[in-house]
C-alpha cells in the first residue's frame, strides 16, 4: 500500500495554472476522420459516404441513427497500430463473461466469443446512435448529513421508449460539471440506457474526502432502487434496479471503482481515464483518501471496462502538469483487476479529450495538449462503453466484437488504439 505523501492534482492545479509556461490548447489536430471510425457497420468503408463536419452529435430521426460528426482530417494508415493482446488468466472473484439475454444474470458461465467467430457479422456500431433521442429531467437528492445537510442535484437521461431499462450512474471529474459529458447521456440513452449524473460536492481545499463521496455514491444506488419501486418520479417504471452499472471520469472514475469494490450492486463498472491520486494539500493515502489500485482492486467482483491515454502520464516543462499520473493512472487498475478486464488506450488524447468541451476553463487548462481529435476520442469511448454495456449489462454478447473482435482490430490497424484483456475465461 502506499503510504507517503503524494502531490495531489487539485492542490498543484491553482498555482500551475497561473504559471502555466507549459500549458497549451487541449485541442489539437490529427490525421483521423471520425466517419471512419464511426463508420456504419452494415456497410464496406468503399460504400460509407464522407462524414459531416462540425463537432456536435447529430439528432437521430426516428429508429435511423445517423453518423456523428467530426472536425479532423485524413485517415491514417492501416498499419499503424499495434495488435492487441489477450490475456487468457482465468478470473477471480464472482466475475463472468459475457451473459446471453435481457434477463441473464450476473456470475453466467457463458463463454466470451473467441474474436468474432461466433459474432453476428452485422453488428450494430455502438458508437452511433441507437435510435432515437429521449429526455432529460432534472431532480435531487438530499441526504441528512450535517447540520445542513448534502444536497445531490441529479441530472437524468433516459431513453425514448418505456418500460424497466438498465441503468449507468456516470460520474464527473474533480471540479467538473456533468454538462460537460451530456453526449455521454444522450448517447446511452439512445441505446435503451437511463443514466444518472449526480453532481457530488467538492471543493479545492476540504470538502468531503473521497471515502464520504464514494459513500454518497452509494446513496444515490439507494436513490435508485427507491425510484423504482415508486409509484411516481422520474425513475418510476423507467430503471431496472438489478441492472445497475457505474462509471465516471478522472476522480469520477475511481469514486465509481470504489463504490464498486464496497457495494454488490452494481453488474459492471467502467472508467474513463481514473486517476488514482488522493486530495488535498500534500495528502497521504489513508482510510479517508484511499488507493484502489492495487489495494482495493480485488474487492471487485464484476467485470470491469477502462479507457485512458498516456499523454498526461508524465509532463515536461516548467510548472507542467501530469494530469493522470503514471503511477495513479488507468494502466495501474487494468494490472490489478482479478475480473475480466478491457483496457483501451485512446493513442493521442489528453486528460480531458473526454469532455464534451475539452476547453472548459481552470481545471482543464493545465493538461499538456494531445495530439487527436477529442470528438473522436469521445465517439471512441462512447463506442466501448456502449459495447462493454451491452455485452455483460444487457445480454448482448454480439457486441463482444467491439471489446475483442474484427471491429476492435479496425481502429487497432488505424492506430488509434491500443486494446488489451485480461482475465478471460
Amino acid at each position: 500500500m502506499r503510504t507517503s505523501p503524494r502531490l495531489p492534482l487539485p492542490a498543484l492545479w491553482l498555482g500551475l495554472t497561473l504559471l502555466s509556461a507549459c500549458s497549451e490548447s487541449t485541442t489539437s489536430g490529427t490525421n483521423v476522420d471520425a466517419g471512419e471510425i464511426i463508420r456504419d457497420a452494415h456497410l464496406p468503408a468503399a460504400d460509407i459516404a464522407p462524414p459531416p463536419t462540425g463537432d456536435a452529435a447529430p439528432t437521430p430521426s426516428g429508429d435511423a441513427a445517423t453518423a456523428p460528426t467530426a472536425d479532423a482530417g485524413p485517415v491514417p494508415k492501416a498499419d499503424a497500430g499495434p495488435t492487441p493482446t489477450v490475456d487468457a488468466a482465468a478470473p477471480t472473484g464472482d466475475a463472468a463473461a459475457p451473459p446471453t439475454g435481457d434477463a441473464a444474470a450476473p456470475g453466467t458461465d457463458a463463454a466470451m466469443p473467441p474474436g468474432d467467430a461466433q459474432v453476428p457479422v452485422e453488428s450494430p456500431d455502438p458508437g452511433q446512435p441507437g435510435g432515437p433521442e429521449g429526455d432529460v429531467v432534472n431532480d435531487r437528492l438530499d441526504l441528512p448529513i450535517g447540520i445542513l445537510g448534502v444536497q445531490i442535484p441529479l441530472t437524468i437521461y433516459r431513453p425514448a421508449a418505456a418500460g424497466p431499462a438498465p441503468v449507468l450512474v456516470f460520474v464527473h471529474g474533480f471540479q467538473l460539471d456533468p454538462g460537460l459529458y451530456a453526449s455521454y447521456g444522450r448517447h446511452l440513452a439512445t441505446w435503451g440506457y437511463v443514466v444518472v449524473m449526480p453532481r457530488l460536492p467538492g471543493a479545492v481545499f476540504g470538502g468531503p474526502s473521497h471515502r464520504e463521496q464514494a459513500e454518497y455514491l452509494v446513496s444515490v444506488l439507494d436513490w435508485i432502487q427507491a425510484g423504482a419501486a415508486a409509484a411516481e418520479g422520474p425513475l418510476a417504471g423507467r430503471v431496472d434496479p438489478d441492472r445497475i452499472a457505474l462509471a465516471g471520469h478522472s476522480l469520477g472514475g475511481k469514486l465509481a471503482l470504489l463504490a464498486t469494490a464496497n457495494d454488490p450492486r452494481p453488474r459492471v463498472v467502467f472508467g474513463v481515464d481514473p486517476v488514482d491520486a488522493p486530495g488535498g494539500p500534500l495528502q497521504p493515502v489513508n482510510d479517508d483518501y484511499p488507493s484502489v489500485a492495487p489495494e482495493r482492486m480485488g474487492d471487485i467482483a464484476v467485470p470491469v471496462g477502462l479507457v485512458g491515454e498516456t499523454t498526461n502520464a508524465t509532463c515536461q516543462g516548467f510548472a507542467c502538469q501530469a494530469c493522470a499520473p503514471e503511477a495513479d493512472n488507468f494502466a495501474q487498475y487494468a494490472a490489478a483487476a482479478v475480473t475480466p478486464t478491457f483496457t483501451f488506450e485512446i493513442v493521442g488524447a489528453n486528460h480531458v479529450s473526454f469532455l464534451d468541451d475539452p476547453n472548459c476553463g481552470l481545471f482543464c487548462s493545465v493538461c499538456s495538449a494531445g495530439t487527436d481529435a477529442p470528438a473522436v476520442t469521445r465517439r471512441l469511448t462512447q463506442r466501448y462503453l456502449t459495447a462493454f454495456l451491452q455485452v455483460y449489462l444487457a445480454g448482448h454478447a454480439e457486441f463482444a466484437t467491439f471489446l475483442q473482435g474484427e471491429e476492435l482490430q479496425h481502429d487497432v490497424d488505424l492506430g488509434l488504439v491500443v486494446a488489451t484483456q485480461a482475465n478471460l475465461p
